[in-house]
């Protein structure tokens, strides 16, 4: 037929519908975490509080299994500051007396 229109049917695919859901990757003391996304391909960064040191990966991605790749990182002091606290608390303790 001439001069007739059809209409198309345009169904959307969610992609992320079938895509893995990793669940909350953890959280280790004295530890920051920015989450951008827990679906598969989804990354959490990890950092810590100051004076405290980074030991492990400082990022995980959410795997098509639904785990997390890598371990939890953890924050542990660093020793330095520690020496340089108790330093200045010396030092402070000094000239006060």
């Amino acid at each position: 037929m001439s001069g007739e229109t059809k209409a198309k049917l345009i169904v959307k695919h969610d992609l992320f519908a079938d895509s893995a859901q990793c669940g909350d990757p953890g959280l280790s003391a004295d530890t920051f975490r920015t989450i951008f996304g827990t679906r598969e391909g989804g990354v959490v960064e990890y950092s810590c509080k100051f004076g405290f040191r980074l030991e492990g990966g400082y990022n995980r991605t959410c795997l098509s299994s639904g785990q997390w790749s890598g371990s939890l990182p953890s924050c542990k002091s660093k020793s330095c500051i520690k020496k340089i606290v108790h330093d200045v608390s010396v030092l402070f303790f000094w000239f006060r007396n």
